[in-house]
């Protein structure tokens, strides 16, 4: 009887040592693509750190300018003001995360611009159902391309 308990006993460890020992399937993460931008943004709005007020938002009509951009499926971009053209070239978009000196971790889509090969600059956005919103902040930074007040969004429709 001893022997039959031993085994029994033997059997419950060995299933339990066997069942412990399972590694886990490894998860690859997921590659994260940036949210696409193509097709023509029409500018709404500028708000900058700081009350709201009557230039603040910044607004077509407050300003009495119009800027525009637009983004093609083969990476050409071109930047309007006031319906002229102001500044072109290429672009890549890329995803991407940053921890800070604070620990705060940023997730950011970023789209960054070229100019006759060489790097021109850069923007950190995210898009709301048509809207596209530029805010250096997403990187923890404080001006970017569009956004050079320091501090704030820029913030566009889509066409």
């Amino acid at each position: 009887m001893k022997k039959y308990i031993s085994k029994i006993l033997f059997g419950f460890i060995l299933i339990s040592f066997g069942n412990s020992c399972k590694k886990n399937p490894i998860i690859e993460p997921k590659e994260i693509s940036p949210k696409d931008v193509t097709g023509k943004w029409i500018w709404i709005a500028t708000y900058i750190n700081g009350p709201l007020g009557p230039n603040n938002p910044y607004t077509p009509s407050n300003t009495n300018t119009s800027e525009s951009l637009e983004f093609s499926l083969v990476k050409n971009w071109k930047r309007y003001y006031n319906n002229s053209l102001a500044d072109s070239g290429t672009f890549i978009l890329e995803h991407g995360t940053y921890t800070n000196p604070s620990n705060a971790k940023f997730v950011y889509d970023q789209i960054n611009y070229y100019k006759n090969g060489s790097v021109l600059d850069a923007d950190w956005y995210e898009i709301h159902n048509d809207t596209l919103i530029i805010n250096p902040g997403f990187r923890d930074y404080f001006t970017s391309y569009n956004m050079p007040y320091v501090g704030g969004s820029k913030r566009f429709i889509k066409q």
